[in-house]
């Protein structure tokens, strides 16, 4: 578990963050990648104050992974400066936590288990 991390990056779009879901899951970069929004984020960009709606893609990977997938996520965003970010786990379901940390850490050569139901 030391190892798993989730990732966090917005989207402007549904399409883009769908985009980076499915390119991290196809890539086995990431166990799984949730989709959640519409979103209202507040910020302040070049001196202003802005508001945006935006789609937020919850990546479940590993520390190991966290450079293939700034790789993905820059390739695929189309903000200048994308957010992301990534925080340790520090706990949760073993059972669930073992396929997540399977499913990555094997790489797209293994054969994942199907998650617990």
């Amino acid at each position: 578990m030391d190892d798993a991390i989730v990732v966090l990056t917005n989207t402007p779009t549904r399409d883009h963050a769908q985009r980076i879901a499915d390119a991290l899951v196809d890539g086995a970069l990431a166990a799984a990648v949730q989709v959640a929004g519409a979103t209202t984020s507040t910020y302040v960009w070049r001196g202003r104050r802005r508001r945006s709606r935006e789609w937020t893609c919850v990546i479940k990977s590993v520390r190991a992974r966290l450079p293939e997938i700034e790789r993905v996520i820059k390739a695929i965003h189309p903000y200048e400066l994308p957010a992301i970010v990534a925080l340790p786990v520090c706990g949760g379901s073993a059972e669930y936590l073992e396929w997540w940390l399977d499913r990555v850490a094997g790489g797209a050569a293994g054969t994942p288990r199907r998650p617990p139901e």
